[in-house]
């Protein structure tokens, strides 16, 4: 998957808000949406119940 879809933007404002420094340091290093995908990944690899 190489877009952000509902999952991802939720991380990313859950992040944003309780993490920042990390978001900050994902930002400088260009990582941010590689980590932000992976994230949604899993939220859609979870099993329901």
């Amino acid at each position: 998957m190489t877009e952000l879809l509902t999952y991802g933007r939720m991380a990313e404002a859950h992040w944003r808000e309780h993490c920042p420094r990390r978001v900050r340091e994902l930002e400088r290093t260009g990582q941010l949406t590689a980590a932000l995908l992976e994230a949604q990944q899993w939220t859609l690899d979870e099993p329901p119940g």
